[in-house]
């Protein structure tokens, strides 16, 4: 396991430490042999489970692994992980280790290309305010022209839309230049710098944007490839670790590797509610009875149901009438 005291390497120095294990290797696999280990873990799964890790953290904890059970592995003491693997192994960890090493090289372009294009768009607006105040100069009071130029200056800040506000400017002015004095067009603003500016910066904004939108698919394909190869090595790393702890129940002498890599907590499943017997359902054909509040009695009442027969009032007169049994 990576000492957390050590100090933290280098990202270009993850190439130079695998190569330093690579060359006590001599067995190079070949593309099938190499294609086979990349089948054991299927590209989806590989990409989803290296989303979950670290890349420099697992490049650490590989060399350890590998610079551990290299010696074992060459004694022939781990059975079912051979010293082919191990090269596809730390071939697949140097693979990792060149895109860690080149990985802030390609964010930081992405974050110039994108200052860049934010920087276009900042600079072309001086010079839309310009194109736009010597066409509404020169439009005078045509409500075609001004409407044209409220269109012009409504539309969105956006890199296209920009550029191409830029070159209708240029466009519009260069139809009024071939139709007005040379001078009343250099007092209105509209000469051919301010043309050959307009035109110039559009194409700027367009190439700065399709720059930007270039860097950040290298970036996004980057960190792709990156998972994958993330995720393969976590495989290889796992059943090694796994070999290695076959080979100790044999042999004592085998050490005990802890990966942190492969300690990462797991999601716990959501707390279920205490389950509960269910409730009998009812049967939709039985009918169900309202039930009547009963009345309290007194502690001298008896406790068995006493039934009485209804009685109609010609009984009960019959009996209010009848003598007395002497």
């Amino acid at each position: 396991m990576a000492d957390p005291n050590a100090p933290v390497p280098e990202p270009a120095a993850y190439p130079t430490r695998v190569d330093e294990l690579l060359a006590l290797l001599s067995d190079v696999p070949t593309d099938e042999e190499r294609a086979f280990f990349d089948g054991l873990i299927e590209e989806h799964t590989a990409r989803d489970a290296g989303a979950e890790v670290e890349s420099a953290a697992l490049l650490d904890d590989c060399l350890d692994a590998c610079r551990t059970a290299l010696p074992l592995i060459l004694a022939g003491r781990i059975q079912g992980y051979g010293a082919l693997r191990l090269r596809y192994h730390l071939e697949t960890a140097r693979a990792l280790a060149v895109e860690v090493a080149a990985l802030d090289a390609v964010v930081i372009d992405a974050a110039g290309a994108g200052a860049s294009r934010s920087a276009r768009l900042r600079d072309s607006r001086e010079l839309r305010r310009a194109g736009l105040r010597a066409f509404r100069n020169l439009s005078g009071r045509s409500p075609e022209q001004l409407a044209r130029v409220k269109k012009l200056a409504e539309e969105a800040e956006r890199p296209d839309t920009r550029a191409r506000t830029l070159e209708t400017l240029a466009r519009e002015l260069e139809t009024m230049m071939g139709t007005m004095p040379a001078r009343v067009l250099a007092d209105a603003g509209a000469t051919p710098e301010l043309l050959a500016a307009l035109r110039a910066h559009a194409k700027q904004v367009l190439a700065a944007r399709e720059h930007a939108a270039s860097a950040r698919g290298t970036v996004r394909s980057q960190y792709d490839h990156m998972q994958v190869l993330d995720g393969r090595v976590l495989h290889e790393l796992r059943a090694l670790v796994g070999a290695l702890r076959d080979a100790r129940k044999s042999d004592p002498k085998v050490p005990v590797l802890r990966v942190q890599s492969l300690r990462l907590p797991r999601r716990r499943p959501a707390r279920r509610p205490k389950d509960t017997a269910p409730s009998r359902p009812l049967d939709p054909t039985t009918p169900t009875t309202p039930t009547t509040p009963t009345t309290p009695t007194s502690p001298c009442a008896p406790t068995s149901p006493v039934t009485t027969s209804p009685t109609t009032t010609q009984d009960m007169s019959a009996a209010s009438l009848a003598p007395a049994a002497s």
